[in-house]
């Protein structure tokens, strides 16, 4: 727990400091990319993608660093490792630190046995003392499950599988993979049908971020299909995410 604890610290210390953007004109055509990446993969971009990230205003906001994160995972660990090793690449030619501990720990993320092996080489490659003792925690330990506590016992904990909502989405946009998206409906019947106080309020966190996405044009034709298919319990969550629905209609019968 300390070194996880000393490992977090040196990694907010190190986001604090403001990097040189590049790449994007705005934040928000920053974010428009990624939540267009999964059906329009842009692999070549990752480099001064990550490069942008460490220099923008999205990094004033600490909530959103770790699922930011994830999305390059999902994306890097989809792409072909002649991409990974070209945005390694980039980052080292690039003299801005931050950035290459935003990719250290996108790499981590994919916490496998070919993404321990590229930390390993990019341990021999980024030798500053600094990144030298963050990769070497890396190595040390594994990243927490995501979602691996439904039944959040204070508002810490559940705060925390609030964060992990918003990296399964990042892991969806990253890689087109709708089982993160499952993750979350299977979440959200939490909100229906639990009786535990901390896993209803995260059902219900999880129905808000459902609803939320919906703005995303590829989440809402997702939602749309599953919900034709639907009876019982998802039924009624995703009528009440989509349509605003309270339960006033029956679902079909399972």
């Amino acid at each position: 727990m300390l070194r996880r604890a000393a490992l977090l610290c040196l990694v907010l210390a190190l986001w604090t400091v403001p990097a040189q953007a590049a790449c994007f004109g705005s934040d928000d055509a920053f974010m428009a990319w990624v939540e267009a990446y999964g059906p329009n993969p842009d692999p070549t971009r990752l480099g001064c993608a990550v490069q942008y990230l460490a220099g923008s205003k999205l990094f004033q906001d600490k909530a959103l660093r770790r699922p930011l994160a994830h999305f390059f995972s999902a994306a890097l660990f989809r792409a072909p490792a002649a991409a990974r090793e070209r945005a390694a690449q980039e980052l080292t030619a690039a003299p801005d630190e931050n950035a290459r501990v935003i990719f250290l720990n996108a790499v981590w993320y994919g916490d496998t046995p070919e993404s321990r092996a590229f930390l390993g080489r990019l341990r021999d490659t980024w030798a500053s003392p600094t990144l030298a003792g963050l990769v070497a925690g890396l190595l040390s330990s594994a990243p927490r499950q995501l979602l691996g506590n439904l039944a959040p016992q204070n508002e810490a904990e559940l705060e925390q599988d609030a964060q992990d909502l918003d990296c399964l989405w990042m892991r969806y946009l990253g890689s087109d993979d709708t089982a993160y998206v499952d993750r979350i409906v299977q979440t959200g019947l939490l909100s229906v049908h639990s009786d535990s106080g901390g896993a209803s309020l995260l059902g219900y966190a999880a129905r808000w971020s459902l609803r939320s996405n919906l703005r995303i044009p590829r989440v809402r034709a997702l939602l749309e299909a599953r919900f034709q298919k639907a009876a019982g319990d998802e039924w009624a969550l995703l009528d009440n995410v989509l349509h605003g629905k309270r339960g006033e209609e029956l679902p079909p019968a399972q």
